[in-house]
């Protein structure tokens, strides 16, 4: 199961675009930034919008938010890998 909700921010699947999660502060709602699949490097990443200011606690917990991402991708993808060679023989 991953874990979207955290002391002082959150993660809330996006409407437009199914890979994509945004980054909002649990007080004001506001939107901080996206996480979304970036296909040069392969995973995860997040882009913050300009005039937020995080806190080590903060960077900490979508680092987290991150690697539950890119682990849960890598995973599907090996599944999918096994399951096309499986099929081929």
């Amino acid at each position: 199961m991953l874990k979207t909700k955290y002391e002082h921010i959150h993660f809330e699947k996006s409407d437009l675009r199914k890979t994509d999660y945004s980054l909002r502060g649990n007080r004001s709602y506001f939107v901080m930034g996206m996480v979304s699949y970036y296909k040069p490097w392969k995973k995860y990443v997040v882009q913050y919008f300009e005039g937020y200011v995080l806190d080590e606690n903060c960077l900490r917990d979508t680092a987290d938010f991150l690697d539950q991402l890119n682990e849960q991708h890598k995973l599907k993808r090996n599944n999918n890998v096994n399951k096309t060679t499986t099929s081929s023989k």
